[in-house]
């Protein structure tokens, strides 16, 4: 069912690949099993979402312009190496997601005391660096590339902060949460 609901998601919008096929990738890669039947798992899964998308925008490649005009000035991987590229990449981060919260959330896919939570945040942010090759004029040119990965950003944060709770003593806990919103208010009303 995973697998049919990711390939449904890739025919509609094929950009979702980047955040979903990874994500299944790690859950057949963490489940507890010999890990032959791992690969195997994570390989039915591919097959079964990419089916569809593949046949689809396969056939409109070979027969039709439709990925050849949609890949025109988006994957350009000399970019990768250049200030362009990663000045460019540094600046949509800023506004669209903020550096402070990318690196808490990148954070979180480390902390995480879910190893389930763990590996699907890795798996979003291999998601999001695939994304990033594969679109290297576009990702670090146009800020709203990035907001499929503000939830992921959102996710990585609270698995910090569902950490750092652990430590603050359940009394503290309310007045705590209460001095973060009205610091992300100010911060975002400063910002904005």
């Amino acid at each position: 069912m995973a697998g049919l609901a990711v390939g449904a998601a890739g025919l509609i919008k094929p950009m979702s690949v980047f955040i979903t096929v990874p994500v299944l990738g790690m859950l057949a890669l963490i489940e507890p099993l010999p890990w032959k039947q791992r690969i195997q798992a994570g390989a039915e899964l591919l097959l079964v979402s990419m089916l569809a998308p593949l046949l689809f925008y396969g056939y409109s490649a070979t027969m039709g312009s439709l990925v050849q005009d949609q890949m025109k000035m988006r994957f350009e991987p000399q970019l990768i190496s250049t200030p362009f590229f990663w000045n460019g990449l540094g600046r949509m981060i800023s506004r669209a997601e903020t550096v402070p919260l990318f690196i808490v959330a990148l954070l979180g896919a480390a902390i995480a005391r879910d190893r389930v939570a763990r590996w699907v945040l890795a798996g979003l942010f291999v998601g999001w660096a695939m994304f990033a090759v594969a679109f290297t004029y576009h990702f670090p040119t146009h800020d709203y590339y990035h907001l499929p990965y503000l939830p992921v950003v959102a996710v990585g944060a609270a698995l910090v902060l569902a950490r750092v709770e652990s430590f603050v003593p359940s009394a503290a806990r309310v007045g705590v949460a209460t001095v973060l919103c009205l610091a992300t208010i100010g911060v975002g009303t400063l910002q904005a």
